[in-house]
């Protein structure tokens, strides 16, 4: 990539039925690795109210590890 190019990717996984957020929070967990990934939920009309997902760009911050 060129200075100041970046690629990112995103998933979503729409869910019906007479489900709880916490419910729909724990299908959510069994789906991603929040070591590498993160999940965010709305419900429909906050998605429609929304005109969609949040645009989230993450940002890695490294730090020094000292050698051994």
């Amino acid at each position: 990539f060129d200075n100041g190019e970046d690629f990112y990717t995103s998933q979503a996984t729409f869910i019906t039925g007479d489900l709880t957020k916490e419910h729909v929070q724990q299908i959510a967990d069994s789906m991603y690795n929040p070591l590498i990934q993160s999940a965010h939920i709305k419900s429909r009309k906050e998605f429609e109210q929304d005109h969609g997902m949040d645009i989230v760009i993450p940002r890695v911050k490294l730090q020094g590890i000292d050698k051994v």
